[in-house]
């Protein structure tokens, strides 16, 4: 009804969240789709988009963290040490999670975090983490990714500089 005067979409209740933030949260799918049509936003800056996709991915809701995603969170924001919404499905074995991440939010399987719990300046991945866990499904997912990044990226070299390469040489063509 508000949009049908066009009330402001953007507008900030009295704890500052959005419209959209709060129907992505309680799960009003028919408005979150009525809002992103006339352009509304989260109202959260990287942050503020990382914990609440880490948020959803701690408590397992994965229909949240579908919502916020097709809302416009951005699938590779971190938080103040690069810790990704990816990084933290990996540490906890939530494929489910870590699927839509990186087939909704195009996270990125390569996002590196500078922190691992206590050991401040350690770099470390979503496989890196999942890893670490245990989570052989989600070890598995992700090393399929990684695979297929490295295969696009050999392809793209071998395209761009016209060779054939092998290991060790490569010749011109």
């Amino acid at each position: 009804m508000l949009l049908a005067v066009n009330a402001a979409v953007n507008a900030r209740d009295s704890a500052g969240r959005t419209a959209l933030f709060e129907a992505a949260s309680a799960g009003h799918d028919d408005v979150l789709r009525a809002l992103t049509a006339r352009g509304a936003s989260l109202g959260l800056d990287a942050q503020g988009q990382a914990s609440a996709l880490a948020g959803a991915v701690t408590r397992g809701d994965v229909a949240l963290l579908r919502r916020l995603l097709a809302a416009g969170a951005d699938g590779n924001a971190a938080d103040y040490g690069g810790r990704t919404p990816l990084h933290v499905a990996a540490a906890e074995g939530n494929l489910s999670a870590a699927r839509a991440l990186v087939e909704l939010g195009r996270a990125s399987a390569a996002a590196s975090s500078g922190r691992m719990g206590n050991d401040i300046g350690t770099v470390w991945t979503p496989l890196d983490e999942a890893r670490a866990a245990g989570a052989a499904g989600v070890v598995e997912y992700l090393e399929g990714l990684v695979r297929s990044m490295a295969e696009y990226e050999w392809d793209g070299m071998q395209q761009a500089y016209g060779c054939m390469c092998t290991v060790g040489s490569c010749e011109g063509t």
